[in-house]
């Protein structure tokens, strides 16, 4: 699992280095492909042709090998990216505006978790056995009241 991660953040890291080892690879088995015709009686262009032909496009395996990768998802979260970019640099009013939300929001949500944490911890100091786990309480006046009838079970 670790060498299937690292090969692919090297893949994505060394994007030109991948494509020209995938682009000889893929004409290697073009030209073994085309060497064995010639060894069955084909001439030379004739046996490259047909490996060509029987192999399919090389663009096409390139494309099989990206999505195998999925070195395409990569492609287009950082088009994506790059558009998003663009558009917010298009429209800088938009970009305040957006902004300003996000940052209200975000600090909105952080002050309402603070006070609620904050809450609570003052809770715990004034009231501790209402935080202890229910069997610590088993044999109080919760007890009898839980069971509704008023008179000691005990």
């Amino acid at each position: 699992m670790l060498r299937r991660v690292r090969s692919w953040f090297g893949a994505v890291v060394r994007r030109s280095r991948m494509e020209r080892e995938m682009d000889a690879e893929l004409r290697f088995h073009i030209e073994v492909f085309a060497e064995d015709l010639v060894g069955s009686g084909v001439s030379r262009e004739e046996a490259l042709r047909r490996a060509r032909i029987e192999f399919g496009g090389v663009e096409r395996a390139k494309e099989e090998c990206r999505d195998a990768l999925a070195l395409r998802l990569v492609d287009h979260v950082a088009r994506d990216l790059r558009l998003g970019v663009r558009l917010l640099i298009k429209n800088p009013g938009f970009t305040a505006v957006a902004v300003i939300a996000l940052a209200l929001g975000i600090g909105a949500d952080t002050a309402m978790y603070s006070e609620g944490r904050r809450r609570r911890r003052v809770r715990q100091q004034v009231w501790p056995a209402a935080f202890q786990p229910a069997g610590d309480l088993s044999n109080g006046p919760m007890r009898r009241a839980v069971s509704g009838s008023g008179v000691d079970d005990s």
